[in-house]
């Protein structure tokens, strides 16, 4: 995955990795102003797995899963100087990358859309690749029964 591919990107913005907390920041080299942040958890999530191809948007036949993951709490860019500029996107591609790192076994990040453009097939979230779980359906392995799910939530597979 490459992180931070726009060399202007590198000369003038880094990321600030708070574990703990789960939070990454985006800050401004010279005015120290914090861009956006992504705050982030690692935890139990149902997700669809599908046998062969899970980043289909049109996934038949999947099974609801229980899974770690690494799911998204919070997005957020503070000045509206900085929105529709990518800052977003490199915030979730840079949590991405450190999680996988840590934690390897991890096949699928979670988030539940509540911003503006949820619902629109054009916001960020499906430009990286998430998908809406109501495009998903799929068996429950507890009563075999078919079930679709409905909302704000998305899920991405990761590699």
């Amino acid at each position: 995955m490459n992180i931070n591919n726009n060399i202007n990107f590198k000369k003038k913005f880094y990321f600030k990795l708070d574990r703990k907390n789960g939070m990454i920041s985006l800050i401004h080299i010279k005015t120290k102003e914090i861009i956006g942040y992504i705050q982030y958890g690692i935890s139990q999530n149902n997700v669809f797995v599908k046998k062969y191809d899970t980043r289909s948007l049109t996934i038949n036949n999947n099974r609801l899963e229980e899974q770690e993951t690494i799911n998204i709490n919070w997005l957020s860019i503070n000045n509206i100087n900085y929105l529709h500029q990518g800052f977003a996107t490199q915030l979730i591609k840079f949590c991405i990358y450190i999680n996988k790192i840590k934690y390897p076994t991890i096949k699928f990040i979670t988030l539940d859309n509540m911003s503006d453009y949820s619902g629109k097939f054009n916001d960020i979230y499906t430009k990286i690749g998430f998908i809406y779980r109501d495009q998903v359906s799929g068996i429950n392995n507890i009563n075999k029964m078919r079930i679709n799910i409905n909302g704000p939530e998305m899920q991405l597979y990761i590699s």
